[in-house]
């Protein structure tokens, strides 16, 4: 009989704690319990969910990658918590960018980080467009997709599409 090892865990404890499991397992134990933010913004786990498969799915027919890096410009948003879902869930390197920094600071790291997108809240847009011709041209860098609330049927995330040739 093999000694017990009060210190292994439990059987429905051993996997690997990823993001996805996360998401799913408050899918799966109460799909309806809301998720608030900010007092502004309610969602159900379930419709946080299709949120999240949704932007994973735009990003996918945008030619984003497993391995590609995306980028991040936004607030403390339930947009910005779909992007930490979404991303890394499709196999694709989260990088958020620390909007604080000065647009010299952010350029480094968006050419550091060679980044394949770049979502960007409106707010931003101005300090990316300082920068933009400046993004190494040889980087993987291929558009940046602004954020804009748009009240039919729901999205939140429609884009602005840019190549570094300019405002297409």
């Amino acid at each position: 009989m093999r000694p017990s090892n009060e210190h292994e865990p439990k059987p429905e404890y051993r996997y690997p704690l990823l993001i996805r499991q996360l998401l799913a397992s408050g899918i799966d134990r109460a799909p309806e319990q809301e998720i608030v933010y900010a007092n502004k913004k309610r969602l159900s786990y379930r419709e946080m969910g299709d949120r999240v498969r949704r932007l994973a799915a735009g990003l996918e027919s945008l030619g984003i990658r497993e391995g590609d890096t995306v980028a991040v410009m936004d607030w403390d948003t339930n947009r910005y918590l779909e992007c930490f879902f979404a991303i890394p869930m499709m196999g694709a390197v989260l990088h958020t960018i620390n909007v604080r920094l000065s647009p010299e600071q952010i350029l480094y790291t968006i050419n550091h980080a060679e980044d394949s997108a770049i979502l960007v809240h409106t707010d931003f847009l101005p300090m990316l467009e300082q920068i933009w011709s400046r993004i190494e041209p040889g980087k993987k860098t291929r558009a940046a997709y602004g954020f804009r609330r748009k009240t039919e049927n729901g999205i939140a995330f429609c884009c602005r599409v840019r190549s570094s040739a300019g405002v297409e």
